[in-house]
């Protein structure tokens, strides 16, 4: 899939991740229509922002939840979207899920949520052909 440069225009079709378990339920898919602007530092290679509207100026789009991208102008370039997981047992016994996905990594452990980095990615990491 490819991610779109800034300045780009772009409509994009995204999934819903909240669409149906809402009451009353939700359309299942989103259209937007937006310029492409330079992304957070802390976004990964998989996400991208767009000009919005008046509640939402920013909307930042994760290409996994994208269902179809047209470009109105200007181009992007290949990302891999692929996704892989490992399940790493911790020094308790606690099992947890480590997901690579593209160029970004994360775990579902409570050290990874506060310092963005891991021993159970360092281990997948170093011990798996990728």
């Amino acid at each position: 899939m490819k991610r779109p440069n800034p300045g780009s225009v772009v409509e994009i079709e995204t999934r819903d991740i909240f669409g149906p378990r809402m009451i009353p339920p939700q359309a299942s898919v989103r259209r937007y229509i937006g310029t492409v602007i330079k992304s957070y530092k802390w976004l990964t290679d998989r996400e991208f922002c767009i000009t919005g509207d008046d509640a939402w100026p920013v909307r930042v789009i994760n290409l996994g939840n994208v269902v179809r991208m047209d470009f109105i102008s200007g181009d992007g370039h290949d990302v891999d979207t692929t996704n892989r997981t490992w399940e790493v047992v911790g020094s308790r016994g606690d099992r947890y899920l480590v997901t690579r996905d593209g160029s970004g990594w994360s775990c579902d452990c409570k050290g990874f949520q506060f310092r963005r980095s891991c021993r159970h990615i360092k281990e997948v990491s170093e011990n798996d052909n990728l």
